[in-house]
C-alpha cells in the first residue's frame, strides 16, 4: 500500500504549466458507506469532501517571472456507524484544512522553466484554540524543459505531509498535447489523459488518477471504555482513479464529472506516544464534481 501511495502522490503546483490554468474553483467528492479494517457487523464509514480555492497570479513586466498566491479551504466529513473507537458523541467528525500557497515561476528562455512553491497549511478539527500542532509546511521545486511544441519534460522534488508523515520525494513530469489528445503525468503524483470529442474541445473524456490526504490535529474528549485519552491526530488519505468527463461552459468555465475506484485509503488515529489505531476503509467507489474558472479557456 505504501508503494501505491507513493506512485499517486499529488504534486499540484505543476498545474500552472497547463494551458488551462485554474484561477478559482469548487469541488465535491462523495464516498459511499462501506466497511473498514477490522470492522465488526454493522460497522461502516463514509466520507464527503468539499473544497474551494482562489488564485491571484501576478506577472512581472519582463513577461518571464510570475508569482501566484492561492488560498484553499477543504472540509472533510467522516460519518461513522457503530465506530469501535469513539463514543456516539464523537462519531461525526468535522475536519478542516486551510492553506496558503506562494508559487514562483521563472522562464529562463523558450525551453527552460523553473517553479518553486511554498505552502503552509492549518489542518484541525478546530475544537480548541489554534496551536502550533495545527500548522504544517510543504514545499516543492520543479525544472522543466519544452522539448518541442507538443512535449514538455520536468524533474524536481517535493516535501509533503499528504501521506500523513512529512517526507521528501522526487518528481518526474511528462506532458504531451497534440490535436485532440492530452497526456499530463507527474510521478509520483497524478495521471491524466483526455480526448477532446469535438475540435473546439467543448467536451473531453478520459482517465484521471490522483492522491490526496493530510494529517489533522484533533481533540477528542469521550471514548468507549478501555480506549486511551491521548489521541491528538488523525491521518486521512485516499487514491482515486477512474473516468473523467469535462465540459467547457460559458467559454471560461470547466465542469468536471468523475467517478471510479478509491483505494490506498487511510483513516488512522494516533496518540502523542505514536501509538496508532488503524481503521482504513476498504476500497470502494467515488463520485465527484468540480467547477473551475479558466481565464484563458
Amino acid at each position: 500500500m505504501k508503494l501505491l501511495i507513493y506512485i499517486v502522490l499529488l504534486f499540484s503546483c505543476t498545474n500552472l504549466l497547463a494551458q488551462d490554468f485554474q484561477l478559482a474553483g469548487i469541488t465535491y467528492t462523495h464516498f459511499p458507506k462501506l466497511s473498514f479494517h477490522n470492522a465488526a457487523d454493522n460497522q461502516e464509514i463514509n466520507f464527503t469532501e468539499a473544497s474551494t480555492f482562489l488564485s491571484i497570479p501576478i506577472q512581472f513586466s519582463n513577461d518571464k517571472t510570475t508569482i501566484v498566491n492561492t488560498v484553499k479551504y477543504t472540509h472533510l466529513r467522516p460519518s461513522l456507524q457503530d465506530f469501535p473507537l469513539l463514543s456516539p458523541k464523537e462519531d461525526d467528525e468535522q475536519l478542516h484544512k486551510l492553506s496558503y500557497s506562494f508559487l514562483f515561476l521563472q522562464e529562463f528562455n523558450d525551453k527552460w522553466t523553473f517553479i518553486t512553491r511554498l505552502m503552509p497549511l492549518i489542518a484541525s478539527d478546530f475544537k480548541e484554540s489554534f496551536s502550533q500542532d495545527d500548522l504544517f509546511f510543504q514545499g516543492a521545486a520543479l525544472l522543466s524543459r519544452k522539448m518541442n511544441e507538443h512535449l514538455t519534460l520536468g524533474a524536481g522534488a517535493v516535501y509533503t505531509v499528504q501521506t500523513g508523515e512529512p517526507r521528501f520525494l522526487p518528481v518526474l513530469q511528462v506532458k504531451y498535447e497534440k490535436e485532440r489528445h492530452l497526456v499530463d503525468i507527474v510521478l509520483p503524483s497524478y495521471v491524466t489523459y483526455l480526448y477532446a470529442v469535438d475540435k473546439k474541445k467543448n467536451i473531453s473524456l478520459g482517465f484521471h488518477a490522483k492522491f490526496e490526504g493530510s494529517r489533522y490535529n484533533i481533540s477528542i474528549d469521550e471514548f468507549i471504555e478501555g480506549t486511551p485519552d491521548d489521541i491528538d491526530s488523525v491521518i486521512y488519505a485516499r487514491a482515486n482513479a477512474g473516468a473523467l468527463l469535462r465540459f467547457k461552459i460559458f467559454k471560461k468555465f470547466h465542469l468536471d464529472v468523475s467517478g471510479g475506484i478509491s483505494t490506498a485509503r487511510r483513516y488512522q488515529f494516533e496518540t502523542d506516544q505514536n501509538q496508532s489505531f488503524n481503521f482504513d476503509p476498504n476500497a470502494g467507489t467515488f463520485i465527484g464534481l468540480g467547477l473551475f474558472y479558466i481565464p484563458l479557456g
